[in-house]
C-alpha cells in the first residue's frame, strides 16, 4: 500500500524525520538540520505533504492523517512566506485552517484539535498582516483568542494553552486599533510565570 511505497521510497530515518512537525510551532527537525536552505527545506515538505495527501485521498476517514496534511500545509505556508511568497503561504495556511475547522467540528471535545485551529487561525493572521490586510489579520488573531481563552479555561495548568493565549495578545497588540495594549500582553506574561 502507500506506507510500504513510503517506506520503501524514502527509509525509515526519513520518515521520521518527516514526520517530525509540531503544530505549536516549534521547528522540524530536518528543517532545522537545514539551518538556512529554505529551497531544501521546502523541497521536503512539499515531498511530506504530497505523500500525506495520497495517505489521506486512501483513507479520508483517518482524522489522525488529516491532521498530519494539515500540519504539512501549514509549515509550506511558513517557509513561503519566509521566502518572501505570501500569496502562496495564504494559500497553504487557509488549506491549513479549513482543514483545522473540519476537524474541530467533528470532535468538538478534543482540546488538542481546538488548539491546532487556534495555531491556524494565527498562521493565517501572520500572513495577513505580511500581506497588508491588517483588518483580517486582526479577525484571525481575535478568532484564535477566542480559542485560546476558552482553552486556557477549561485547564489553567497547561502551559501551551497559557503560551499561545499570551502569543494571540502579543499579534493583536502589533495591530493598531487592536484592542490589547502592551502592558495586556506583559500582564498575561506574567501570569503565566506564576
Amino acid at each position: 500500500g502507500i506506507a510500504g511505497l513510503f517506506l520503501r521510497d524514502f527509509g525509515a530515518a526519513r520518515v521520521a524525520a518527516l514526520g517530525v512537525e509540531f503544530q505549536d510551532g516549534s521547528v522540524p527537525a530536518f528543517v532545522a538540520d537545514m539551518e538556512g536552505d529554505l529551497a531544501g527545506a521546502l523541497q521536503h515538505l512539499q515531498t511530506s505533504l504530497a505523500i500525506r495527501q495520497k495517505l489521506v485521498d486512501s483513507a479520508p476517514n483517518r482524522s489522525e492523517w488529516q491532521r498530519a496534511l494539515a500540519v504539512s500545509h501549514q509549515w509550506v505556508g511558513n517557509v513561503l512566506l519566509l521566502q518572501g511568497d505570501p500569496a502562496g503561504a495564504l494559500k497553504h495556511q487557509q488549506m491549513n485552517m479549513e482543514m483545522s475547522q473540519r476537524l474541530a467540528s467533528d470532535d468538538p471535545t478534543n482540546l488538542r484539535l481546538q488548539h491546532d485551529l487556534g495555531i491556524s487561525l494565527l498562521k493565517v493572521g501572520e500572513v495577513k498582516s505580511a500581506l497588508g490586510d491588517q483588518p483580517g489579520a486582526l479577525k484571525a488573531f481575535l478568532a484564535g483568542m477566542d480559542i485560546a481563552q476558552r482553552l486556557a479555561a477549561k485547564d489553567p495548568d497547561n502551559a501551551g494553552w497559557g503560551r499561545t493565549r499570551w502569543l494571540m495578545l502579543w499579534k493583536i497588540a502589533e495591530i493598531e486599533g487592536g484592542g490589547v495594549s502592551w502592558p495586556d500582553v506583559v500582564t498575561a506574561m506574567d501570569g503565566m510565570a506564576r
